[in-house]
């Protein structure tokens, strides 16, 4: 799940409001998503796989709100095509 602050193009690939093909009923049920709601309401959060992700996002600003994160924000950023680089 990703939000783009400026809202102002939607997704359109996997896991879009309109992709028909990635959605199963179990997955929207497990993320509480209607693709309805999301169509018709546009708050800039939108859903997208890894690989859809690495390929057409330069930068990303990852924001840890989660209570058992030590920390609070968090930036990172990689090529298009290339994704993150593996701490492994």
């Amino acid at each position: 799940m990703l939000k783009n602050p400026w809202s102002h193009v939607r997704w359109r690939g996997n896991y879009s409001e309109l992709d028909a093909l990635h959605w199963t009923e179990e997955l929207k049920k497990a993320l509480n998503y209607d693709p309805e709601s999301a169509a018709s309401f546009d708050n800039g959060v939108f859903w997208i796989d890894y690989d859809s992700l690495f390929k057409f996002f330069e930068v990303v600003y990852l924001i840890m709100l989660a209570p058992h994160f030590n920390l609070h924000y968090l930036y990172s950023f990689w090529r298009a095509g290339q994704g993150p680089i593996k701490y492994m």
